[in-house]
């Protein structure tokens, strides 16, 4: 009974061993926030079609961050943000906005202006 226990271990650990160096990772890339995130200098995602992970943070009201991408017609865009459960952040509502040459935009209900000012 002690060696079919073992053989049974030894086959379960084999195959854990083999499912996972053969299985693809799902998960975010970290994005390199290290520079600025201005309109001027965005900062560069090469690739949108990988899962990207930002983990940035906007210190004041008013702040923004831009991120440039290029995108063909037709291509999906996804996109989430999440915001920690945090007491200082239950008030905390960011906008988002994709931008660009041939996009209708409400830009989030602000003026074009303010858009182009920021």
């Amino acid at each position: 009974m002690k060696t079919l226990l073992s053989l049974f271990l030894i086959i379960l650990v084999i195959l854990i061993l083999t499912l996972g160096l053969n299985s693809n990772v799902l998960a975010h890339i970290p994005l390199d926030i290290s520079g600025p995130a201005s309109k001027e200098v965005p900062i560069i995602i090469e690739n949108h079609q990988i899962s990207w992970a930002a983990y940035n943070q906007l210190n004041e009201p008013g702040e923004v961050d831009y991120y440039r991408f290029n995108a063909n017609k037709g291509e999906e865009i996804y996109f989430s943000m999440v915001i920690p459960v945090i007491n200082r952040y239950k008030d905390f509502r960011p906008d988002v906005a994709l931008i660009g040459p041939g996009f209708e935009n409400n830009y989030a209900e602000y003026d074009i202006n303010y858009i182009n000012s920021i």
